[in-house]
């Protein structure tokens, strides 16, 4: 995989620059060792090359290999986009990101690393940058290469967007939740709010509402282990399917919790891009049982 970029400023040391972009000495350590890796309008250069304004700077990132107990899946997967760097799929419910003990074989890892191998990748070593439990539907971003997961969750502006069914009335019609989450005392799984946990911030807007159920938008201003559910439950309004978290079951195979979009700006490019993934049919269907009308694009 190569990156490119056009440097801006005469005199610039390309080690500086190349430190500017997120590269690490050790990663820089290892781009040494491979001749030709860094180039300059095309030649193989010295990191201690002198740059002028409008160079032409080059690097093929290190090859990587699969992860020898990653085993690929052949299954379906709906991607929403994908360019040399980055690859966004809409994960359907009860799909997992990576393996677990329960699922080792067909998780969304299991069936990029089979897409990555079907197209000829390069590299084969799977990055989530996003994920989402279990029971979520929504957009999963992954990154082709170490390098740019580096990029993303560190300069990216990463955001994301989510519509959720809960129980109840909610009032007031918008707000921040701003409780902070630690684990529960009796569970490795569940969290809770917690005095003295992780600071945790939610922010919501009531986009309709009928006498059983309200549809809110979602907008995450951190990013903790079950923090939508746990905020919504604190709040009195779990959400539907959501049984862990106090929400009514039966009424739906599972939480009604949807990642819609994701915004971020483009580690390579510096472009904006906006992903969006329409509501799945459980969802849409659930939503016409309860009188809910169907969101506008956020």
């Amino acid at each position: 995989m190569q990156v490119t970029w056009i440097n801006q400023v005469d005199q610039l040391i390309l080690r500086d620059f190349l430190k500017d972009k997120g590269l690490s000495r050790r990663f820089l350590t290892k781009l040494k060792q491979v001749k030709g890796a860094i180039r300059v309008n095309h030649q193989p250069v010295w990191v201690t090359w002198e740059l002028v304004k409008g160079d032409r700077v080059e690097v093929d990132l290190p090859k990587e290999e699969a992860n020898p107990h990653l085993a690929p899946y052949e299954g379906g997967l709906d991607i929403i986009y994908e360019d040399d760097y980055l690859l966004a799929l809409n994960k359907p419910a009860p799909h997992t990101c990576l393996p677990s003990p329960q699922n080792r074989t067909s998780s969304l890892a299991n069936r990029v690393l089979a897409y990555y191998l079907k197209e000829g990748a390069e590299n084969l070593k799977i990055h989530p940058v996003t994920r989402l439990d279990k029971e979520t539907s929504g957009i999963i971003l992954f990154a082709k290469h170490q390098y740019i997961h580096h990029l993303m969750t560190n300069w990216s502006n990463l955001t994301k967007k989510y519509l959720a069914l809960v129980q109840g009335q909610v009032t007031p019609a918008e707000g921040v939740i701003d409780q902070a989450i630690g684990r529960a005392e009796d569970s490795i799984i569940k969290r809770q709010v917690k005095q003295g946990g992780k600071p945790a911030q939610t922010s919501y807007r009531v986009l309709d509402q009928s006498n059983q159920a309200s549809m809110l938008a979602i907008d995450l201003l951190t990013g903790r282990t079950h923090q939508i559910r746990v905020h919504l439950s604190h709040l009195g309004h779990p959400l539907l399917g959501d049984s862990l978290y106090g929400g009514q079951p039966g009424i739906i195979d599972r939480q009604a919790l949807h990642c819609q979009q994701v915004d971020f700006t483009h580690p390579l490019t510096g472009q904006a891009v906006r992903l969006q993934a329409p509501l799945p049919e459980d969802l849409l269907v659930l939503m016409q049982k309860l009188g809910l009308a169907g969101p506008e694009t956020p």
